[in-house]
């Protein structure tokens, strides 16, 4: 019998330890076009969507096509860059496999092209583990906002209170807070003793369906 309740997973720095190669894929990017940007200022805007980092970027508005045109660039050089170091983090097949035995269905919520996702889903062999995929395009509203959340959550056919949500940015957390969601906070890259009393982890090794359960109960 299938529980009621779901788990949503955020993509970069949750599924995949990639920030790191977006950051030569921006670096590569920018050298390309002659742009003087800092790391920490390439940083500092992860988490816009591409037509606001390009505005940073270029102080420029764009078309719409040449947004997409350079999108698939910089995420071309991504790809690239991530595709000899793609793994899978720490426990996350086994977790996933955990939670799939309970019959629980399993969402990703990400901001990325389905080109990115494809990449890391089919990299990672995960794909048959999700029921439901939004990603760049399926919502208007980019985290902090609740939308993806909420719509995450409604195509596994609950509500938001009743799944459990592994995010690791301050925005993804802050979206998943407020759609309603229960959080695992994931300290893939910044150090994380608690975070609003909500459970934290530095890999999947340390949480399991039990775990998932006492959350939503």
């Amino acid at each position: 019998m299938m529980a009621n309740i779901g788990v949503i997973f955020d993509m970069d720095g949750v599924l995949a330890y990639n920030n790191e190669y977006h950051l030569i894929a921006w670096r590569q990017f920018c050298q390309k076009y002659k742009l003087q940007t800092t790391d920490q200022e390439l940083v500092s805007h992860f988490g816009m969507n591409n037509r606001d980092y390009f505005d940073f970027l270029f102080h420029q508005k764009f078309a719409e096509e040449q947004v997409r045109q350079m999108g698939d660039e910089k995420e071309e050089l991504y790809r690239i860059a991530y595709k000899p170091h793609l793994k899978q983090p720490d426990g996350l097949l086994n977790l996933l496999k955990d939670i799939k035995s309970h019959h629980i269905k399993i969402g990703l919520a990400s901001a990325a092209p389905i080109k990115n996702v494809d990449f890391i889903l089919d990299g990672l062999n995960i794909r048959e583990y999700f029921d439901s995929l939004l990603y760049e395009g399926k919502v208007v509203h980019l985290k902090p906002h609740p939308e993806i959340y909420l719509k995450s959550a409604n195509a596994l056919g609950l509500i938001a209170s009743k799944c459990v949500v592994f995010e690791d940015s301050d925005n993804g957390i802050k979206s998943a807070l407020s759609a309603g969601c229960k959080v695992i906070a994931v300290a893939s890259y910044q150090p994380r003793d608690h975070y609003l009393g909500m459970k934290v982890i530095c890999n999947f090794n340390e949480v399991c369906y039990a775990d998932l359960l006492k959350l939503i109960e």
